[in-house]
């Protein structure tokens, strides 16, 4: 693939008086294509040798401290924390498209970071449901530096959601909005039930047609509008993530989590069994117990632990 080019701020742009810290919040890694994509990068000062690097990739572009507070974590464990946030989030300038890009832009991400200077060469990725997409979107296209993935409760774009066995679920309308109305994430209207419940209420007593929905809310949802103009799991799907003989070039050791009560678990043992299929000598791994899909992202669900304890 064509060379990345980089655009980033000086070293310690945002630290704090005293950190044990190195912060660079304000990457900005240009992709082969053209679009930019907005990073963070945490370190521990002093650190003169390459580290391995742990990198998020994720649509949830959530309150600086608690992000950066992952980064931190990784750093404490003696690797170089990285968080990427998808095509046209927090500072890039590029269009919102959720799931399209990302598989392509997840290699020139790795690209770019397996070649700083605090980089020894190996990444590997982590994180759940979308963030759990990302790493298998990377693994479609696999860069010789991602080492690993561990992918919880990882989304199969077109076979869990927006849709699943061809039925579209009403909850990824106002997904949409949540995260594509601003380059962050738009809670107000995520948040809004009400708003939802009664435009779903409307549409089941008026019988009108499915993409007539956003008429019925009274506020047009282009992401919405292009996802149901694929009703069927075609190739726009297909080249979200791996498909069929893509799951035969991967080769990196995996381990995934999910949970009994995960209402998307179709998608992320999609991936395994596949994977198994494809490449069955691929040592990958499944933890999963009594959870929800949050429950699994957390570490488990306190109220189920206590019911099977």
């Amino acid at each position: 693939m064509p060379t990345v080019r980089a655009q980033q701020t000086l070293w310690g742009s945002q630290q704090e008086k005293g950190s044990i810290y190195s912060i660079q919040d304000s990457v900005m890694i240009r992709t082969s294509d053209g679009g930019e994509i907005s990073a963070m990068v945490v370190l521990k000062k002093n650190v003169n040798i390459p580290r391995p690097v742990v990198l998020q990739f994720t649509i949830y572009v959530r309150d600086q401290g608690r992000d950066m507070q992952s980064l931190k974590e990784a750093a404490d464990r003696g690797y170089v924390g990285v968080m990427a946030y998808t095509r046209g989030k927090r500072f890039s300038k590029s269009e919102i498209y959720p799931y399209e890009t990302d598989g392509k832009d997840a290699y020139d991400v790795i690209d770019w970071v397996s070649r700083q200077p605090w980089c020894n060469g190996k990444i590997g990725m982590y994180g759940g449901s979308y963030n759990g997409f990302t790493q298998w979107a990377a693994a479609k296209n696999l860069h010789p530096a991602l080492k690993t993935i561990v992918p919880y409760v990882a989304n199969r774009p077109g076979m869990g959601l927006p849709m699943e066995n061809n039925i579209f679920i009403n909850s990824n309308y106002e997904w949409s909005f949540y995260v594509g109305n601003n380059k962050y994430l738009d809670n107000k209207t995520g948040d809004d039930r009400k708003r939802f419940r009664n435009m779903m209420f409307k549409w089941w007593e008026t019988g009108a047609a499915y993409h007539r929905m956003d008429s019925i809310d009274g506020t047009p949802n282009r992401l919405f509008q292009r996802w149901i103009s694929h009703p069927a799991f075609d190739k726009y799907w297909q080249n979200m993530a791996p498909y069929k003989e893509d799951f035969a070039r991967i080769h990196i050791p995996v381990l995934a989590f999910d949970g009994y009560y995960n209402d998307s678990q179709n998608s992320g043992i999609y991936y395994l069994r596949e994977l198994n299929k494809y490449s069955p000598q691929t040592p990958a791994y499944l933890v999963i117990g009594p959870y929800s899909h949050f429950g699994t992202q957390m570490g488990g669900t306190r109220g189920h632990q206590r019911i099977y304890n």
